[in-house]
């Protein structure tokens, strides 16, 4: 066809280049740890069944167990993540949660202060954190905690959950007004749209 031109374009000089293979590893985690929270237990144990040993299959298949309240067998998959790759924070932060909803929360405790070591900015992190420390009851761990949501806070901006877990904290220490004030706080945060 006359009058059309055509440009080549630019080559990269890296398009042919094989990523890293730690960059690999972190964004199969990632999708592992998507489909483990997103998909059905069914269709994560397709995707990653058994036969599969690698990591990411061992995160997907630790979530869905988890999720599935079989915490029995997903503890110590998580446990052998982090022995592995102990630098990890989601790990840490997986381990604790699973600890934390198996009922468990002091047993959470130091896998969520070690993930927060690791990743101290992860304002949901923190978040989870503090629901641990105010799970236990306790009122050394509701300062803590109380801590760790003003930490969160200042990434998580008005999340309706910080001001909730703030309200149970100040419950625990017998600050009822705050713990009011926090709860008002929790629900003109819902009013206004902010993420729950």
């Amino acid at each position: 066809v006359t009058g059309v031109q055509t440009c080549a374009l630019p080559i990269s000089p890296y398009y042919d280049r094989p990523d890293a293979p730690d960059l690999v590893l972190r964004h199969q985690l990632m999708q592992a740890k998507l489909h483990g929270f997103l998909d059905g237990p069914q269709i994560v144990f397709q995707i990653y069944p058994r036969s599969d040993t690698s990591m990411p299959a061992r995160y997907a298949r630790a979530i869905a167990m988890f999720r599935q309240g079989d915490t029995k067998n997903s503890i110590p998959i998580i446990k052998g993540l982090t022995d592995e790759l102990p630098k990890n924070p989601y790990f840490w932060e997986l381990l604790g949660q699973a600890q934390l909803e198996g009922g468990q929360p002091a047993k959470a405790l130091p896998p969520l202060r070690q993930a927060v070591k690791l990743l101290p900015n992860s304002g949901l992190i923190q978040i989870l954190l503090a629901q641990a420390l105010i799970a236990t009851e306790d009122p050394a761990h509701a300062r803590e905690a109380l801590k760790a949501l003003r930490l969160a806070h200042k990434t998580e901006g008005e999340a309706p959950v910080v001001y909730s877990e703030m309200a149970r904290a100040y419950a625990i220490l017998g600050d009822f007004a705050r713990a009011d004030l926090a709860t008002a706080a929790r629900f003109l945060a819902l009013w206004r749209g902010d993420v729950a």
